[in-house]
């Protein structure tokens, strides 16, 4: 049975003779190294990479449903019985949530 795909990501830094590295893996797992003189250089572009990273990456319903959650209780301040009742409501429409946002097709919404 063929290994599921996981996200890219960055992982490390991690310490490499008088270097730090950084592992970035792609979707289908080849991985590249890059290493940089200090610690803090590494974890800055971790930090960009990740965020460019996450960018490239569709939203699934569940990260998109949360991400509304925490919109309508910090942002909004809407009371709680409000946000629970709402984001059950989302949970109900979108049973399936780990599909991305890109793949809510008019065909499959009418489904």
């Amino acid at each position: 049975m063929p290994r599921p795909r996981s996200a890219a990501r960055v992982l490390g830094p991690y310490p490499k003779r008088d270097k730090w590295r950084l592992v970035v893996r792609d979707e289908r797992g080849a991985e590249s190294f890059v290493s940089y003189a200090t610690q803090e250089e590494a974890e800055r572009v971790k930090l960009a990479l990740t965020g460019e990273l996450r960018q490239r990456q569709p939203r699934t319903i569940a990260e998109a449903v949360q991400a509304y959650e925490l919109y309508l209780r910090d942002v909004k301040q809407n009371k709680p019985t409000s946000v629970r009742t709402t984001v059950t409501r989302l949970r109900t429409f979108f049973p399936d949530d780990e599909l991305t946002l890109a793949e809510i097709t008019p065909r499959r919404a009418r489904s």
